[in-house]
Formats: C-alpha cells, structure tokens, sequence
C-alpha cells in the first residue's frame, strides 16, 4: 500500500481510536466528516422500522449520523438503520461537499476531498491533511474520477493518457447473501475482495458475500483471464442429511416357564392313628 496513504488512514484511526471497516455502504467509513448545519433545512428522517424524526443533518461520524433536533437536542442514528432515501441524502450531501470516497488497489478506503495532480501524485485531502497518492495505487473508479476532473480543467497533459487498464466492463446488476442488489461494474478481485464501481466511486465487497450467481458469474470471467487462483475455493453444498427409519426394539425373550413335577403315580397311605 502506499505510504502516504497508509499514513492518511493513520491520522483518521488515531483520531477516532477505531479501526476502519469495509462495509457494503461505502458510506460506512470511521472518519468524521461536517456539514454546515446553517446550509441544510429539516427534514423527515425515518428508520426501517418506520419510526419517523424531524431533524437537521450534521455530520457523519464514523458509521453514525449526527442529527439535531427542532429542540436543540444532537442525537446519532447508526447509519445502517435509516432508510435508502436517507442513506442516499447523506452521499448526497457528502457528495456536495466535495468528499468522496477513495480506495487503492489492496482495497483500504478513506473519505477525502480531490485537490490536485502534479508529478504523476493525486493530492488528498482527508482529516485536515492533504497527502500525495501514486495515481497507480488507485482503484480503476479513483483513476477516472481523476481524469474528469483534470478534462473539466484542461489539464489532461498531467497524466499520461489512459490505457486499456482503465476500461470497466457494462454495469450488471450484483446482489449480496441477503438479496440486495447494486448496478455496478466489476474492476478487480484482491485479498479474496471484489471491486465493483459503483456511481462512479469504489465499493469493496468480500467475494463470500456475494449472492451464488454473481459468484459463479466471477468464477467464470476470471478462469477465462487466467487468474482464477485469486478466488477462494467454490463452496462444497453440504451433504443431505440421511435419514435413519426408526426401527422398533426387539422384543424381549419370554422368560422361561417354571417345569411341574407330574404328580406320583402312588400315593402313600396316611400314616395310621394311635
């Protein structure tokens, strides 16, 4: 990994005291991250169970968002609960910002502001610090990212041009085990990962998470690449239980009858009275 992002991720893990967690939300990052309170109205805030809140949004801290009641009150909702309109206006509002999330090839991730290019490096700025980043060490929807912002400055000539690297295939529907779907473009697998470029940034999913059919889908597309050796082994299903029909006891042995002497043929006299 390069250092200097390796030392970003330092800053930010020594801020919060918490390691950082790939998640399927690439919102889910531990860094925090403020939104002027003044520029945002409220607005209906609802979890998954459906309970509903009016509030203003804050911040995001790490995995939580950071509310603030019509009273004054400041509370934090973990982010996983709210609802998808929700989570969505959080990214939004990231987005708006300026942040967004940025991942290198081994898959570490950090929330950072684009700054700016120059010897072959791409400034980031997260945590108040701004670190260069060898534009290589980026995942493919990092390096494109890059690329748009230097064509809306003219200042491709900053970068050599883009090679056949930097193609993503169409986007596909993926679905993780529990049924949830994401249109994406599949990038790279690293450490048993998979990247998928999702809205134009990155989202690391681990390749067991994956729905069946998506792996199977991978398997395939990278046994044609040669590289099928990145991927864990294929699960083995497990054996049908077998059933055991339940087989009545044996019967017990009768216990033997007791044998009767026959009677005597003769009986002997009383004995006589005196």
């Amino acid at each position: 990994m390069p250092r200097s992002l390796v030392l970003a991720l330092r800053r930010q893990d020594m801020a919060l005291g918490s390691p950082l967690v790939c998640r399927w939300s690439w919102l889910a990052v531990a860094l925090a991250w403020f939104v002027s309170a003044q520029s945002l109205e409220a607005r209906r805030w609802t979890d998954r169970r459906g309970r509903g809140v009016d509030a203003t949004f804050v911040r995001l801290l790490g995995e939580e968002v950071v509310l603030q009641l019509s009273n004054g009150k400041v509370v934090k909702v973990p982010l996983a609960s709210l609802s998808d309109p929700d989570i969505a206006f959080v990214r939004g509002s990231l987005l708006d910002a300026g942040i967004r999330v940025w991942t290198d090839v081994s898959g570490r991730q950090v929330q950072a502001q684009y700054m700016r290019v120059a010897d072959g490096k791409v400034y980031i700025k997260a945590n108040g610090q701004t670190s260069p980043v060898e534009f290589t060490d980026l995942s493919t929807a990092d390096r494109l990212y890059v690329r748009e912002q230097l064509d809306e400055k003219s200042e491709q000539k900053l970068l050599p041009p883009a090679d056949a690297s930097e193609s993503l295939p169409p986007p596909r529907a993926w679905a993780d085990e529990d049924g949830r779907l994401v249109q994406g473009q599949f990038d790279r697998v690293a450490s048993g990962k998979v990247f998928l470029a999702v809205e134009g940034a990155t989202q690391v999913v681990p390749f067991e998470k994956l729905s069946d059919a998506d792996q199977d889908y991978l398997r395939e597309r990278l046994e044609l690449q040669g590289l099928a050796h990145l991927l864990p082994p294929k699960r083995q299903p497990e054996p049908p239980a077998i059933e055991v029909a339940a087989v009545a006891p044996p019967s017990p042995e009768p216990e033997p009858t007791p044998s009767i002497a026959p009677p005597p043929l003769f009986i002997p006299p009383p004995p006589p009275v005196v």
